[in-house]
């Protein structure tokens, strides 16, 4: 097979480690989608949705490409929560040579309900005041047994 290479690269190229592309441990998507993400400028917003609107496999395809680059770690998810605001912001870390297993990737769970507070432990069926509910069941002046 013979490759042709055009003579000079002026801009508009991108350089990828051999070790990236040719990873046995990557689908060919995976490959095309490590590939096309290092091409892109640092801080740009990308994600499986973008990403899948640019690839005639479609979504699931893609999906499954991403899944084997997490898994193997090229694309690394960092989820956090703003301890003001409490928005969870996630951001993407793309690597051209994957995360060695020795080191733990960053980040840790969100809990994907915001926290409320503490909890008051009242008694069930009272208002915070401590008025007792009567809610729709209760009983009515002159009836002797709840409406059922």
């Amino acid at each position: 097979m013979r490759i042709h290479r055009i003579p000079k690269h002026d801009r508009e190229f991108v350089i990828i480690a051999n070790k990236a592309i040719q990873d046995r441990r990557l689908s060919h998507t995976a490959r095309g989608i490590l590939a096309l993400l290092l091409s892109l400028p640092d801080g740009v917003r990308m994600n499986v949705r973008t990403l899948a609107d640019d690839y005639p496999q479609g979504r699931r395809a893609v999906e499954r490409a991403v899944s084997e680059l997490r898994l193997l770690g090229y694309w690394v998810t960092l989820t956090v929560r703003d301890e003001r605001t409490h928005r969870i912001a996630s951001t993407v870390d793309v690597y051209e040579l994957p995360l060695p297993a020795s080191v733990p990737m960053p980040g840790a769970p969100v809990p994907t309900r915001p926290v409320t507070g503490p909890v008051d432990a009242g008694n069930a069926g009272t208002f915070p005041s401590g008025e007792k509910d009567g809610g729709k069941h209760r009983e009515r002046k002159g009836d002797e047994h709840p409406p059922f």
